[in-house]
């Protein structure tokens, strides 16, 4: 029997979330207008950023802090030196500090408003799903939602379908 809130993918058969956008175990692309209303859902079809293809070696890895490449780019798109941070889409009401994604089209990608914190720790940097709607991966793993999973530098970092590299040194 179908679970009232959620739904199963049509193409692996698999249970996914309520408000998932595509299914977290194949990728498949759930109907446009599925998503819960004001929430992280899928909109067009823009698929310019990120690419799909291993990063060249990037040009700056910021000697304090951490940096966001998204993967053909050899210039990150952010450069943080917070010691704990949010990733996904500011709001007005966001108080703490986050890299924002939404310029990069991170709604129609399924990037959560609040989707992951990282915080430095005393070897590098760990990462912590917040219950985004569509997932966490950390070098293709999904996270478990609220654990902390340490992030080394040069890992491939998805929310949701973006995806980016992060580079740090120590």
């Amino acid at each position: 029997m179908q679970p009232q809130s959620g739904k199963f993918c049509p193409s692996c058969k698999r249970y996914n979330e309520p408000g998932a956008i595509f299914c977290t175990y194949c990728g498949t692309a759930f109907e446009e207008g599925s998503g819960r209303a004001g929430g992280t859902s899928r909109f067009g079809t823009s698929d310019l950023k990120p690419q799909d293809h291993p990063p060249r070696q990037p040009a700056i890895v910021p000697d304090s802090g951490i940096a966001f490449f998204f993967l053909d780019d050899q210039m990150p798109f952010e450069i943080c030196t917070e010691d704990d941070f949010l990733i996904g889409r500011k709001t007005d009401d966001t108080a703490e500090y986050m890299v924002d994604l939404a310029i990069y089209d991170a709604f129609g990608h399924g990037v959560s408003r609040r989707h992951a914190r990282i915080r430095r720790t005393a070897t590098g940097y760990e990462v912590i799903d917040l219950q985004s709607t569509n997932g966490t991966w950390l070098n293709e793993q999904k996270l478990t939602p609220n654990q902390a999973y340490p992030l080394p530098s040069g890992a491939l970092l998805r929310l949701g379908r973006m995806k980016l590299y992060v580079a740090y040194t120590r």
